[in-house]
C-alpha cells in the first residue's frame, strides 16, 4: 500500500509527461495549437505507409504546378514533412515558374556547415510515393525562423536563426563554432501560443519553432524536451523555474496537518519524522561541513539522430 501511494505521488509530481511527449513527435498535433492553419490551404495525411495514392478518400492528384488533396488545391512551392518528427528529411517542391526553376530542396539535420541541398529536375518535381506526410504551403519570411524554449508557462526564451532553406549554409560563430542566434522579443499573442503548447503537450520544459509570415505567426514544429544551446543566463533562469515548479508540486501534494503543540513538542515531533540518513558508524571529520544529501542526474535519450 505504501509503495502504491508513493507511485501515485510520483505520478502527480512528475515534471514531464512522457506519454504526452509522443504527441509532440507527431507534426499534425502541433498544428492544432491556436488553430494556426496557414491560409486554410494546409492539409495532412497520416494514413498507412503504402497507401498514399491508393487511399481513395484522400483524393490526391499531382500536377506540374500544384497538388489536389480532398478537393483543396496546394500550389508550389509547398513543403512535405514526415509525420514522425524524428524523420528530419523535409522536402520543398518548386515549380518551373519559380525563380529557382523546377526542382526540390531537401532539408536535413545540420551536417558540418550544411543544412539543405537543392536538386534541379527536368520537368515536374514529383512528391514521394511512400510514407506518411503532411503538406504545408510554403510561408515567405524575412529569412529567419524562431526557436522558442519554455520552462513552465511563465518563462519563455526566444532566438532567431537563419532559415536552412535559404542557401543551405549554416551561419556559425567563427570563435565558438556554434550556430549564430539572435535574441527575439515575443509578442503577447506569441506568448499565449507558447502557453498553449506547454499545456497541450503537458511539458514543463519544451522547445518549438515559430515562423513569422506577414502579420501572422505560425507554430511549425514542437520538439518536446529542449534546452538553449548557449547562454548561461538561460540555465540560471531554468534552474530557478524548475525549482519553483518542484516546490509547487510538492506543496500541493503534501496535506497540511494542524498542530496543537508547543514549540519544543513541535521540534521533537519534526525530528522523529526525519529519516536518519547518516549511518551511526560515520563520523564527521573536523573542518568538513559538506554532506552528500542526494544525487541529481539529467539523462537524454540515446536514439536521437546525431548532428
Amino acid at each position: 500500500m505504501q509503495r502504491a501511494n508513493e507511485l501515485k505521488i510520483a505520478e502527480k509530481n512528475k515534471i514531464e509527461n512522457a506519454k504526452a511527449q509522443k504527441d509532440a513527435k507527431s507534426k499534425n498535433k502541433a498544428q492544432d495549437v491556436g488553430k494556426q492553419k496557414p491560409l486554410g490551404s494546409m492539409d495532412e495525411f497520416d494514413g498507412d505507409t503504402e497507401l498514399l495514392f491508393e487511399d481513395k478518400a484522400l483524393q490526391l492528384q499531382e500536377f506540374d504546378e500544384y497538388l489536389m488533396i480532398r478537393g483543396e488545391r496546394l500550389n508550389k512551392p509547398f513543403i512535405e514533412k514526415p509525420i514522425n518528427a524524428e524523420d528530419h528529411e523535409i522536402m520543398i517542391y518548386y515549380s518551373g515558374a519559380s525563380s529557382v526553376g523546377s526542382g526540390y530542396s531537401v532539408l536535413f539535420r545540420k551536417t558540418e556547415n550544411c543544412a539543405s541541398q537543392f536538386f534541379k529536375t527536368n520537368g515536374r518535381s514529383a512528391i514521394r510515393k511512400t510514407g506518411s506526410y503532411i503538406y504545408e504551403e510554403f510561408l515567405p519570411t524575412d529569412g529567419f525562423d524562431i526557436k522558442v524554449y519554455t520552462v513552465g508557462d511563465e518563462y519563455m526564451h526566444a532566438e532567431a536563426r537563419k532559415c536552412p532553406s535559404l542557401d543551405g549554409k549554416v551561419q556559425r560563430d567563427p570563435f565558438t563554432g556554434k550556430e549564430v542566434r539572435y535574441p527575439v522579443n515575443l509578442t503577447s499573442a506569441e506568448k499565449d501560443m507558447a502557453i498553449k503548447v506547454v499545456n497541450m503537450f503537458k511539458q514543463e520544459i519544451c522547445g518549438f519553432d515559430m515562423l513569422r509570415s506577414g502579420n501572422k505567426t505560425f507554430i511549425v514544429d514542437v520538439n518536446g524536451f529542449s534546452f538553449v544551446k548557449t547562454g548561461g543566463k538561460f540555465y540560471e533562469d531554468c534552474a530557478q523555474s524548475v525549482r519553483n515548479i518542484i516546490y509547487k508540486k510538492l506543496m500541493s501534494s503534501t496535506p497540511s496537518k494542524p498542530l496543537s503543540m508547543d514549540g519544543s513538542a513541535k521540534k521533537n515531533e519534526r525530528a522523529k519524522s526525519f529519516r536518519n540518513y547518516r549511518p551511526p558508524s560515520a563520523k564527521k571529520k573536523p573542518g568538513n561541513n559538506w554532506e552528500l544529501r542526494s544525487v541529481v542526474a539529467v539523462f537524454r535519450h540515446g536514439d536521437r539522430t546525431p548532428k
